[in-house]
């Protein structure tokens, strides 16, 4: 299993889907502003995370990627199972900002 490597290697707001497997050690804070920075502000992020039983050591369960995450403004809207083993949870931007959420830019790229 590699490392997550942060920074994201990617151009700000350029992409429309990501799929981020989060099965490691990372700094989930510092992931979910990655996220934020090269996701385009009306695309989604995909984030993968072992299921409870599962969950090797050091790893970060699903309430605690779910708690940092939703801290740095994505809004979660959609839950999946993927196998036995694993959960994904489907991220979005909120269409108006949050509290203390700088506005995200409108138009196209």
């Amino acid at each position: 299993m590699s490392e997550p490597r942060l920074p994201l290697r990617g151009r700000d707001g350029r992409y429309g889907l990501v799929l981020c497997f989060a099965l490691g050690e990372s700094d989930l804070a510092r992931l979910g502003q990655e996220l934020i920075r090269v996701a385009h502000p009306d695309g989604a992020v995909w984030v993968v995370v072992w299921k409870k039983d599962h969950l090797p050591l050091g790893a970060p369960s699903w309430d605690e990627s779910q708690e940092a995450i939703l801290e740095t403004g994505w809004v979660d809207n959609k839950i999946l199972s993927l196998g036995g083993e694993v959960y994904a949870t489907r991220y979005v931007r909120r269409r108006r900002p949050g509290k203390g959420e700088p506005p995200t830019r409108v138009g196209r790229y």
